[in-house]
């Protein structure tokens, strides 16, 4: 078996493709949950203890490597933020440690804290004002036809002035499961608008909202603003959009939704597909583009291929095969005039033309193996630089982001 960034890795890219499920997710546990198997947690009653034998509660004890599967990473003034799921492999299943953050002096190039989180599994990281937010999407399961939502994910704020020496988040906002619909839960995608987070599930076409200000749930697992069906599999991609929408992408159903998050459900009229008829392309992750045209790029991950739509007055112009990717893309960043693909299979990261399609000839190149699962972009000494985490390698890789010569690795 090789592990790539399509996740599940435990199970390949035949079940994510069957399953619907995108790199963002977590390796499925390759166990029944109406038969977890001895000392598991639901057999015990208590928390497992992951493959280093740490455990999620109870023991804030972080490994002694400075990244732990790093995923999601963000910039966040002169530092660098990165989120560690830290799961392992305990025989046939994955099993997690605590999950945390690593903080990065950028211009240092070196590791000055870390910050454990409050939930399983960090996937998700981003800058909104005076904090970085950290999303945290728990653990799911296979029943042996659907990915379920195992343990609860939560969304967790720490402020920028306290990233060298926070204990942990000032603000946790728990994201729970629904037990009327079992697929509800998992959220592995974050979007900000109208000081508000928008967060999608990675296992329903559901969305959740959170007012930043008080901390509350204004839709919870239990009343999430409803994209189709809840009780079939699917997994949503979040994205800023045109005029104060948002965009939302099906990966089961390669359909992009525009949704008004006054009225907080889809704009009727504005949804398209993006993928080829009669195939499953799998939407993995959206980038808009104010300006131009195309504006908005939908990374395509069954298809190594990126389709191109442009949203107006009107109807969306859609080509659905706008810009070939390289070997399982993870990821999208738009970038000026260019846009840029994160190939996990190929270990590198390269770019095509925001207008054409055509590529560009960049290419910054991790080193083999090592999985590069999320990508970001700051500025720093007069100079662009790209950073990409590699789950695998349990390094954060720097780049020129202009020649995509690799200038660090860290730690």
């Amino acid at each position: 078996m090789t592990a790539t960034c399509w996740r599940p890795i435990a199970a390949g890219i035949m079940l994510a493709a069957v399953l619907g499920m995108p790199a963002a997710c977590e390796p499925v546990p390759e166990t029944d949950p109406a038969d977890p198997g001895p000392g598991s947690e639901a057999d015990t009653g208590e928390e497992a203890s992951d493959a280093t034998g740490r455990t999620e509660t109870g023991d804030s004890s972080l490994p002694a490597a400075a990244f732990a599967t790093p995923e999601g990473l963000a910039v966040a003034g002169d530092f660098l933020v990165v989120a560690n799921s830290h799961y392992g492999y305990g025989g046939a299943t994955i099993e997690y440690g605590t999950g945390f953050l690593t903080v990065v002096d950028r211009d240092a190039r070196t590791v000055v804290h870390r910050i454990p989180l409050p939930a399983r599994n960090p996937q998700v990281v981003r800058t909104l004002g005076d904090r970085v937010w950290v999303l945290c999407s728990g653990t799911t399961t296979f029943d042996g036809e659907n990915v379920l939502p195992l343990t609860d994910g939560a969304l967790a704020g720490i402020l920028l002035d306290r990233l060298a020496d926070a204990d942990g988040p000032d603000v946790v906002v728990p994201i729970g499961r629904d037990p009327a619909h079992p697929l509800v839960g998992y959220p592995s995608s974050l979007t900000f608008e109208g000081g508000e987070a928008w967060i999608a599930s990675g296992t329903a076409a559901a969305v959740f909202v959170v007012d930043l200000a008080s901390g509350e749930r204004v839709r919870g697992p239990d009343n999430p603003v409803v994209l189709g069906d809840l009780d079939v599999q699917d997994s949503i991609a979040m994205a800023p959009g045109p005029g104060g929408l948002l965009l939302a992408g099906s990966f089961n159903r390669d359909r992009v939704f525009a949704i008004d998050p006054q009225a907080r459900a889809p704009v009727e009229g504005l949804d398209f597909d993006a993928g080829t008829p009669g195939a499953m392309d799998g939407v993995m992750a959206l980038a808009w583009r104010e300006g131009g045209a195309p504006n908005l790029f939908v990374l395509l991950g069954l298809a190594s291929r990126v389709a191109a739509a442009t949203l107006g007055s009107g109807p969306a112009v859609v080509d659905p095969q706008f810009a070939v990717t390289g070997t399982t893309p993870n990821g999208i960043l738009v970038d000026g005039d260019r846009v840029l693909v994160l190939n996990s299979g190929d270990n590198n990261v390269t770019a095509f033309d925001a207008g054409s399609g055509d590529a560009s000839g960049f290419r910054a190149v991790c080193p083999l193996s090592s999985n590069p699962y999320a990508m970001a972009l700051g500025e720093r000494a007069g100079r662009k630089e790209l950073y990409v985490t590699g789950l695998l390698s349990n390094a954060v890789y720097v780049f020129d982001a202009q020649s995509g010569e690799r200038l660090a690795e860290i730690p």
